[in-house]
């Protein structure tokens, strides 16, 4: 009898460049925006304190540089101004007290620029160090996801047969089913949302040595514990997005956050 195993959709890197290396901030907050969506607000929580320290730096930097850019132009101005006194060790004074911050290269900027990227780089390595405990909510999060969805009665026949999200929707209204269609498309959206979290976190390559698909192709490997059965299959593609979930657990292809493994 064949054994399946809940794994990991975020194992193994997908090619190209990840975004945890050409924009590692950009990548948290996608994160924290798909786990919201996926229902699980609040979970990066931590790395996110951490990369507010990044903001506040670079706020601090500006505004340094903005404070020595106006203390050296009034000692500069004073220089120029027509009469009074002209007082060379005054404005040298300004100019030593304004170097460290008068250009993105000078030693304040440049000191200020590497405390932030060292503050980044911790941001993101307290993700790293909270993938697991993801994963295991993420997982934990499908699987409750795809019994809601599979408890849902079956819709009627003729909006399995809809060509558009919009007919399905006016059918199901039509046929009294307003609060089911609602929990389809909202339980739908958490389902891509876990994935979209899960196509992120493989980016850090955190799970490569956890990728074991037995000849799976990839994506349905990572989403459906029967893969087997979806290879090669057009049926999802032809309904509204809202009702794929559901007739893939129909057709028993398993749908989850899963991978298959052993036999």
């Amino acid at each position: 009898m064949e054994e399946f195993a809940y794994l990991d959709i975020m194992a193994g890197a997908p090619p190209g460049p990840s975004r945890w290396d050409h924009n590692p901030e950009g990548a948290i907050h996608s994160l924290d925006d798909a786990l919201a969506k996926a229902g699980l607000p609040g979970e990066l929580s931590p790395a996110l304190k951490v990369l507010e320290r990044v903001g506040q730096l670079i706020d601090a930097g500006r505004a340094e540089r903005d404070r020595a850019h106006a203390k050296l132009e009034e000692a500069t101005r004073a220089l120029v101004a027509p009469d009074g006194e002209i007082d060379l060790d005054a404005y040298a004074a300004v100019l030593r007290e304004c170097e460290p911050w008068i250009s993105d290269d000078a030693a304040g900027s440049t000191g200020v620029g590497d405390a932030a990227r060292q503050v980044r780089v911790r941001a993101v390595m307290t993700v790293f160090g909270m993938a697991s405990g993801l994963h295991q909510k993420q997982r934990n999060r499908c699987r409750d996801v795809v019994a809601v969805i599979a408890g849902i009665p079956d819709p009627p026949a003729d909006v399995s047969q809809a060509q558009t999200v919009a007919a399905a929707s006016t059918l199901m209204i039509r046929h009294g089913r307003e609060q089911d269609w609602a929990k389809f498309v909202r339980l739908n959206d958490q389902w891509l949302a876990i994935h979209a979290a899960g196509r992120l976190l493989r980016e850090s390559g955190q799970f490569e040595s956890e990728l074991h698909f037995n000849g799976a192709p990839t994506e349905l490997g990572l989403m459906y514990l029967n893969w087997e059965g979806a290879v090669g299959k057009e049926e999802l593609r032809q309904l509204p997005g809202s009702l794929r979930v559901r007739r893939a657990h129909d057709l028993g292809w398993k749908p989850g956050f899963v991978v298959a493994v052993g036999s």
